[in-house]
């Protein structure tokens, strides 16, 4: 497994102990190809400026990315659903 930033850990230790290395492997992955296309997802919806459904996207990817602890992206997430719910055009990095 590719080594766990410090952060991470403890969201990580927490998996582990309940399903072990594979099933922590199999979150990451379906994390990553949800996050892939979710973000596909609000970059088109953006464009749109649908709002809502940016803000709601953005929530369930905070979401995920929380409980796998990757902190940095929640953050993102909780910032970009905000700014969905508020009507604002957010800029996010792609």
């Amino acid at each position: 497994m590719t080594a766990v930033p410090e952060d991470a850990r403890p969201a990580i230790d927490v998996l582990r102990s309940v399903g072990g290395d594979d099933m922590v492997a199999m979150l990451m992955r379906t994390f990553v190809q949800f996050a892939d296309e979710r973000v596909a997802k609000v970059v088109e919806e953006a464009g749109h400026e649908r709002w809502e459904e940016v803000a709601s996207i953005a929530h369930a990817i905070k979401s995920s990315a929380r409980q796998l602890g990757a902190h940095a992206l929640g953050d993102a997430c909780a910032a970009a659903e905000e700014a969905g719910r508020a009507g604002y055009r957010c800029a996010v990095p792609v």
